[in-house]
């Protein structure tokens, strides 16, 4: 843990060594103004918190206050308390942004992005885990529009008992919105897409609309055991159409799965379902079986489940954590995530169980 503790120290440009302990449990402000972001902390041991600030190098950007007022915000608390209902008010974290304070040049080239208007967050802590909630509103944005299908109606989940499972309703909504939001963004690689569409269509070779999309508008699953390989299962609603039209549009079908961070996906039609896997050595039928399962009581077209000890496994490769943090980590159980969105914005919220033994 201490390799995890320096990192920590180094995005905070503090020393190595630098022991943050007697700071936390404090109040914390962070808000981004029209000079850059100004950050806050407010604690009981001004010795622990001078010591701390002597081991960074000399910077005009460092003051500390003592018994003296700090004004950090100008909002009014009953408009800040609007702006973060729905997170609860004994979070460890809570925070609220104006989107729209985005400088335009930053901003992205899709609509529903752009018509982000303000985002709220929180982070609860108890004696079962961590629970994080996000509320974000936008623009009326017609339904079509929205990146994933709206409404509480959950996906059931193809669970294969570890790695991450993530559920998608309606998957064909979120490829269309995906095309539409590439033609409004990147017009010239929209335009290649539809020319090779519609040749292959001229040429009777598949009709990638008609014969592969307008069949995914079920739940699909998104699986990966490690977060270096991903595998797609759909069901679909005539095998047999399916299967002719990818054999036809394997041109496009390539340009497609490379698109989508998917370069050399191996794909094909597993009974009733549509398997898409860029693991490698496998059958496709056995990256397809698996239990279909409501994870929990979530609401919104996109669920998730993560399994404890593939998250545990993934945090030490990620973070570069030697063997024995399996043992630190052991606490760690599952996850799982829920994403809802509406005409109007989105809520989400995400849960990680964490043992107390």
């Amino acid at each position: 843990m201490a390799k995890a503790r320096e990192r920590i120290n180094a995005a905070l440009g503090l020393a190595p060594g630098a022991d943050l302990r007697p700071l936390l449990g404090n109040d914390l402000v962070v808000a981004r103004t029209q000079d850059g972001l100004l950050g806050a902390w407010v604690v009981k041991d001004e010795a622990a918190l001078r010591a701390i600030v002597r081991r960074r190098p000399p910077s005009p950007d460092v003051r500390i206050v003592v018994r003296g007022p700090l004004v950090v915000a100008g909002t009014p608390g009953a408009v800040r308390e609007e702006r973060l209902l729905g997170m609860r008010a004994n979070a460890l974290v809570r925070g609220e942004a104006n989107a729209a304070l985005i400088p335009t040049p930053q901003r992205s080239r899709f609509p529903w992005v752009r018509s982000l208007r303000r985002v709220a967050f929180s982070v609860l802590a108890d004696d079962r885990g961590l629970h994080a909630g996000v509320r974000a509103t936008t623009a009326p944005t017609p339904p079509d529009a929205v990146p994933i299908a709206t409404g509480a109606d959950a996906p059931l989940v193809l669970d294969h008992g570890s790695g991450i499972s993530v559920g998608i309703r309606d998957l064909r909504h979120t490829i269309r919105a995906g095309l539409a939001a590439l033609k409004t963004g990147d017009p010239a690689t929209y335009r290649r897409y539809d020319l090779a569409r519609r040749a292959l269509k001229l040429f009777r070779r598949g009709d990638i609309d008609h014969d592969v999309i307008d069949q995914l508008g079920g739940d699909a699953t998104l699986w990966s055991p490690d977060l270096r390989s991903l595998t797609l299962t759909a069901r679909v609603s005539d095998p047999g159409r399916m299967a002719h039209a990818l054999n036809g549009l394997k041109p496009l079908m390539g340009r497609l799965l490379t698109a989508a961070g998917l370069d050399g996906a191996r794909y094909g039609v597993v009974g009733d379902t549509l398997v898409i896997t860029t693991i490698p050595g496998v059958a496709l039928a056995g990256v397809a079986a698996g239990r279909l399962q409501r994870v929990g009581e979530l609401n919104g077209a996109v669920v998730g489940l993560a399994r404890g000890p593939s998250l545990r496994q993934i945090l030490i490769d990620r973070l570069g954590l030697p063997p024995l943090a399996s043992i630190a980590l052991g606490p760690l159980g599952d996850a799982s995530f829920s994403i809802e969105t509406s005409a109007t914005g989105l809520v989400g919220g995400a849960d990680l169980a964490i043992s107390g033994g």
